[in-house]
């Protein structure tokens, strides 16, 4: 039995952005067009995987996880699956926090270390996690893994 991946395209024709310097572009992306997905819940995490070029920039992301109020289920396999079919040079990964404390748990630094390992044997790096809450809670509203977390982020 042949089974399809799926993946979500930001935009058919192309890029949707220019190369993303600064985990901002990331978060307007989300913003525009994974909280606006019919699929959303504002009360349940989602953890996404953004494919990016070889210039850096979005061209496609896909849902790997929508979990519950405070967890979400993450596997390399899962993540690394629509990266590998559409010939990602690159990811970020993301996921939003219901709280709205985008604060990093023990398990998000752990589930980041085994898709920064797994990203190094694949030849797909891992250039952020970035976590997403309220910028009523905590501005600015997120937290990049690679700025603010101890982690080897490099290729």
């Amino acid at each position: 039995m042949i089974k399809e991946v799926k993946i979500k395209t930001v935009r058919e024709t192309g890029p949707v952005c220019n190369s993303i310097q600064k985990p901002d572009a990331v978060v307007e992306i989300w913003r525009e067009s994974v909280e606006t997905a019919q699929w959303f819940d504002t009360e349940k995490e989602a953890f996404i995987v953004f494919l990016l070029d070889m210039k850096n920039r979005v061209k496609a992301w896909n849902l790997v996880s929508l979990g519950t109020l405070n967890s979400s289920l993450v596997c390399p396999r899962e993540v690394f699956r629509a990266a590998c079919v559409s010939s990602a040079a690159s990811v970020i990964v993301a996921h939003n926090h219901p709280s709205g404390d985008p604060t990093p748990s023990a398990d998000d630094l752990r589930v980041t270390q085994q898709l920064i390992a797994a990203g190094k044997v694949l030849g797909i790096p891992v250039l952020d996690h970035i976590i997403l809450g309220s910028e009523a809670v905590t501005p600015p509203g997120y937290v990049s893994l690679r700025d603010k977390a101890d982690l080897d982020f490099s290729a």
